[in-house]
């Protein structure tokens, strides 16, 4: 039974669309909101292009990370870099189409893939343990 989707969009809904309605982290993000939105812009840029060179760090032809060295870390810091360049592109098609961005998206995103990715590893590896039988 494959897991990961209903653990992704579980851990995405809560993390991306139900925390910022929370006062509390509302107000801790007040101060996001206030940088400049051509910063921000240029922040997504800089984060969009800073993940995609990671991503081909990590997925290149023959020599990739992933593809070498593949490890449980460097599958969440994958999910993470995934986050990062949705985010961006998302900030991009919210300038293009008029509307301000913030960082908000570009924080929360990478944060709520990479936890999802993590939950979803650490109950694949307990359901898939094996367990002594005496």
């Amino acid at each position: 039974m494959n897991m990961r989707l209903p653990i992704v969009i579980g851990m995405y809904a809560f993390i991306v669309v139900f925390l910022p309605r929370n006062p509390a982290v509302d107000r801790m993000f007040d101060k996001v909101r206030t940088i400049d939105p051509n910063i921000a812009i240029t922040v997504s840029v800089v984060a969009l292009i800073a993940g995609a060179i990671g991503l081909w760090i990590l997925w290149r032809q023959p020599k990739g990370l992933l593809r070498t060295k593949p490890s449980r870390k460097l599958v969440i810091v994958n999910s993470g870099l995934v986050g990062i360049v949705f985010a961006g592109i998302f900030d991009v098609m919210q300038k293009l189409s008029g509307a301000a961005t913030d960082l908000i998206s570009l924080i929360l995103v990478p944060i709520a893939f990479m936890i999802a990715e993590g939950t979803y590893l650490a109950l694949e590896w307990r359901l898939n343990r094996k367990f002594d039988k005496e």
